[in-house]
């Protein structure tokens, strides 16, 4: 595993444990290990989703998920140990409070259980790739939300799932902002609230890419990376090369224009004069899904995938 992934706990911690074929164990100080069961829980249902997912399935011997007092990063994906802030992982559901703290609880740790693979079995080359271990843990997190089962109040869903969606296509995060950032030494890594922009946009680039190729075909261009690179490094090329090879589609082509540029492209579309019941599309922007705008005094072009839908029929144009 990469180093800065390996993780080690001292001290007096109490734990709540599941055995079945991997052992699961959610660890908190002494007199507090139930308050750690929701996220016990919680981890096998995302695990139980991820194994289907992903063509690899867990690929460690183990999950801990332990209770750090005062631990100021809120959450880490260590390889098998994922440490969380105490007040982020404990809560009793017996209450309103700790019900809502439940859906929080599941909601970290989708993103975390996301990176056992998206991070930890295949960890970035350089830093400068941060955006696609935490893009793509953002992306599958809301994945999970919105598919887990519903179990005694602490899944997450749909509508939970839809508000998170809302929020990271939002303006809360700066669009202008490159997704790809250069970083010369490891010290140069941000905080995550420095990087929240390129997360974002980069889950947001992601949702694009699935929904333009289609989710089965996106998640056989996932697999085909994961299983190209398991137990090594690999870069952002690395990626939308595995998808335009599952998919037959330009995403090589697509993919660099959104992460490695400033901004992002405006699209108009009006409709011509036609019959009714027959709108047709005559202008997109400069009539080419090749969009060219000034960026900060230069000319960059985004390759954009354009969807079209015909209103009452089940017709669907790339």
């Amino acid at each position: 595993m990469s180093t800065y992934l390996v993780a080690m706990a001292v001290g007096d911690f109490s734990a709540s444990r599941a055995r079945r074929r991997r052992r699961r164990s959610a660890s908190a100080p002494p007199g507090q290990e139930e308050l750690g069961r929701i996220a016990l829980e919680s981890a096998q249902q995302i695990l139980t989703f991820y194994n289907s997912y992903y063509a690899i399935k867990y690929p460690f011997g183990k999950l801990d998920v332990v209770a750090v007092p005062d631990f100021a990063a809120g959450a880490m994906e260590n390889t098998a140990a994922i440490f969380y802030r105490e007040t982020d992982l404990l809560a009793d559901a017996s209450d309103g409070v700790g019900r809502r703290r439940a859906r929080r609880i599941a909601s970290i740790l989708a993103h975390e259980m996301a990176h056992q693979w998206f991070g930890d079995l295949v960890t970035m080359r350089w830093w400068d790739d941060l955006w696609l271990n935490e893009g793509f843990a953002t992306w599958m997190a809301n994945h999970a939300a919105g598919r887990r089962a519903s179990r005694s109040g602490t899944s997450i869903g749909r509508r939970s799932a839809s508000r998170r969606r809302r929020r990271s296509t939002s303006t809360r995060w700066n669009r202008r902002a490159p997704i790809h950032v250069e970083r010369r030494d490891a010290g140069a890594r941000s905080t995550k609230r420095s990087t929240r922009s390129p997360i974002e946009k980069g889950a947001a680039v992601l949702r694009m890419i699935e929904n333009y190729v289609g989710a089965e075909t996106f998640r056989k261009g996932v697999n085909a990376y994961l299983q190209a690179h398991a137990y090594g490094n690999a870069t952002s090329e690395d990626f939308w090369t595995a998808v335009a090879a599952a998919s037959g589609k330009p995403v090589d082509r697509i993919l660099p224009t959104f992460v490695n540029q400033p901004g992002s492209p405006a699209r108009r579309c009006c409709r011509s004069r036609a019959p009714a019941g027959r709108p047709k599309l005559r202008s997109l922007r400069n009539g080419s899904s090749s969009i060219r705008l000034l960026e900060g005094g230069a000319s960059v072009t985004w390759q954009v995938p354009v969807c079209l839908e015909t209103g009452g029929r089940n017709e669907r144009h790339l």
